[in-house]
């Protein structure tokens, strides 16, 4: 691995002085490949799981490793606390600043989002003849407020959707986040985002004491930024110098007492299970602060002429996943719901290897299938619209070094 005095040098030979250190205004392939880790473990995670009792000791160690695919959403959430929060930071004296964030970031996720709804709430119900979704139901949904009217109920109206309520707590965040950055001093905005990391895990535990469902803990906003705001002191520290040569040789250490605590979370917690209080709480903490590290680590790493982690996600496999992450995240759990049901019947009736292998061809066909979709959704709606990205650009890059 380079060593963190090399890295600072050649980093300081192409920003001028007080400004970036870590070029984040480019296109950084391997975080890519972050992205698609994370939309890997979220496939995974829904269709690796097995819907009955585990019968063989290769069953168990596949239940095993699936059912903590959930960790997926947070590694997202920090990845786009990272990315956003050093765009808004590059952009902050840009005249057209918040017009350029929330016309980009509308092209980005709304259209193909609104396309589902209106499939989903509309066509749907028109071609099959069924009943529509009561306007009640649909507005949490069109509003993006879904993660709060799913975290006290069932989704029984809504299965196919239920997974939105993790972009609803993003499209949340970042209703306020753009003006916290423009208009507060870096050093005051970092020790926000650390602020408001412990004011959620407070927040955690004082809802698992007063008995609030799991579910609930795991959706609403107030209990998920945290992931969002330690991605955007990501950003913060990879834009000065000077934190980062502090930080930087220390994030192996801290990696590796993070991955020792989220063990004991683990074997306490009895295989890192979403809904287990110790995970809800420190859990979900040490995972956000965990993925910071390594997102740090893999921007600096690609900075100054790369390393093993940024290989490591440098993967063309990865980048690839990564590239229609967004399409892969809306479709995959639709088409969960669709099939679960015939092929866990199927899977059920069935004994000692072939069961094992029915399930793991679900996994890799629910994954095939999922990307296959989202190539096709990328190529015919999503592309042709962020090519209009053009017209939003930001007048000039930020040259403040508070």
């Amino acid at each position: 691995m380079t060593s963190a005095a090399t890295v600072g040098e050649a980093l300081a030979t192409k920003s001028a002085p007080g400004e970036l250190d870590v070029p984040l205004g480019r296109h950084i392939a391997a975080l890519d490949g972050v992205r698609g880790a994370a939309i890997l473990a979220v496939v995974v995670y829904h269709f690796g799981g097995l819907r009955d009792a585990p019968a063989s000791w290769l069953e168990k160690g596949l239940l095993l490793v699936t059912r903590v695919g959930w960790c997926g959403v947070d590694l997202f959430f920090v990845l786009s606390g990272l990315l956003i929060t050093g765009i808004l930071l590059d952009t902050r004296e840009a005249a057209n600043r918040f017009t350029s964030f929330y016309m980009r970031r509308f092209l980005r996720i709304f259209p193909l989002y609104y396309a589902v709804l209106l499939g989903y709430f509309v066509v749907v119900p028109w071609i099959s003849g069924r009943p529509a979704t009561g306007a009640g139901e649909q507005v949490w949904y069109w509003t993006y407020l879904c993660n709060w009217s799913t975290s006290f109920q069932a989704d029984t109206r809504t299965p196919l959707l239920s997974h939105f309520w993790s972009l609803a707590v993003e499209e949340q965040f970042y209703l306020v986040w753009p003006a916290l950055v423009f208009f507060t001093r870096r050093q005051t905005l970092a020790r926000l985002c650390v602020a408001v990391a412990t004011v959620v895990l407070l927040t955690r535990v004082a809802m698992v004491g007063l008995h609030f469902p799991p579910i609930a803990i795991h959706r609403l906003t107030v209990c998920r930024i945290d992931a969002l705001a330690l991605g955007g002191l990501a950003a913060i520290v990879l834009r000065r110098p000077a934190w980062l040569r502090a930080v930087y040789p220390r994030l192996r250490v801290a990696a590796a007492v993070l991955c020792a605590l989220l063990l004991a979370v683990a074997v306490a917690s009895h295989g890192f299970l979403e809904d287990s209080a110790v995970v809800e709480t420190a859990g979900l903490s040490l995972l956000g602060l965990l993925f910071a590290i390594l997102v740090v680590q893999v921007v600096v790493e690609s900075s100054g002429g790369g390393g093993r982690t940024a290989r490591i996600f440098g993967n063309p496999a990865l980048r690839w996943l990564g590239k229609y992450s967004y399409g892969i995240y809306v479709y995959n759990f639709l088409l969960y719901v669709a099939v679960v049901e015939p092929v866990s019947a199927f899977a059920a009736a069935q004994t000692g290897t072939l069961r094992t292998v029915v399930h793991l061809g679900f996994l890799v066909g629910g994954l095939a299938a999922s990307a296959a979709v989202a190539v096709v959704s990328w190529y015919l709606l999503e592309s042709p619209l962020l090519g209009l990205k053009r017209l939003f650009t930001a007048d000039a890059p930020s040259r403040r070094g508070t």
